[in-house]
């Protein structure tokens, strides 16, 4: 039994952290590319910038 417990939180954590990364990745690739990150809507601005 607290091995399916362990398993269960080990799971959880792992797809939390997946979560987390993509979005950090989402950002990071926004701003890399010159443009901005919209916290509220959770996009990528991109102005013309030239």
């Amino acid at each position: 039994m607290k091995r399916m417990i362990i398993w269960g939180a080990v799971a959880g954590i792992g797809v939390l952290g997946y979560w987390y990364i993509g979005s950090f990745l989402k950002v990071d690739a926004c701003l890399d590319a010159g443009g901005r990150w919209d916290y509220e809507i959770k996009e990528c601005e991109r102005g013309d910038n030239g």
